[in-house]
């Protein structure tokens, strides 16, 4: 599965999936397990292979949550990452999880040696970015009954897997908010 996960992001030969294979390690964790804590320096990138991902943040108590990753998906927080900063975020298993970690350190070192593993890594960032960006303009551009419908209608797969709590809090709207736009579908 890593290998297709890979190739969905961009197809490499065997010679540079082989330079990809020794910075990446696999790691099983729980539900609920912290797999990268707040306050650190990011310097992975995260691919699920099996469950999910949750990315959060506490403000005053309050748990915001600001990306759920699914089989086949990265997530990593770039900003971190690049201005080798303290992360605000933590990131834990949703679920039972089977997650793939490829150091960024590592993977940067491999670019320089080839254009292949450039082009990979050029893709992985461009598309953490861009669903970044998607993700940003949910919570800007529309009210919560479209930012749920958006949910409903481009990844349903979300509502199956994640709390309502969670839920409420990924759309920015009190639990009581949400209720009241599920309602108003029925």
């Amino acid at each position: 599965m890593f290998q297709e996960y890979i190739n969905q992001i961009c197809f490499l030969t065997a010679d540079g999936f082989d330079q990809l294979v020794p910075i990446a390690k696999s790691k099983r964790l729980g539900k609920g397990e912290v797999l990268f804590e707040k306050g650190q320096v990011s310097s992975f990138y995260y691919l699920v292979e099996t469950g999910f991902l949750c990315n959060h943040y506490y403000t005053e108590g309050i748990i915001t949550h600001t990306n759920f990753t699914f089989e086949g998906s990265f997530t990593a927080d770039l900003k971190s990452m690049k201005e080798q900063l303290p992360s605000l975020i933590s990131i834990e298993a949703g679920e039972e999880a089977l997650v793939w970690v490829l150091d960024g350190k590592m993977l940067s070192e491999r670019c320089m040696l080839s254009a292949e593993i450039m082009n990979f890594s050029r893709m992985l960032i461009s598309r953490l970015l861009i669903e970044a960006e998607e993700y940003n303009n949910l919570l800007k551009l529309n009210k919560p009954d479209k930012r749920y419908e958006y949910i409903e209608n481009n990844n349903p797969e979300l509502l199956q897997r994640i709390s309502i709590a969670q839920m409420a809090s990924y759309l920015g709207v009190t639990e009581g908010t949400l209720t009241r736009i599920r309602q108003k579908k029925q």
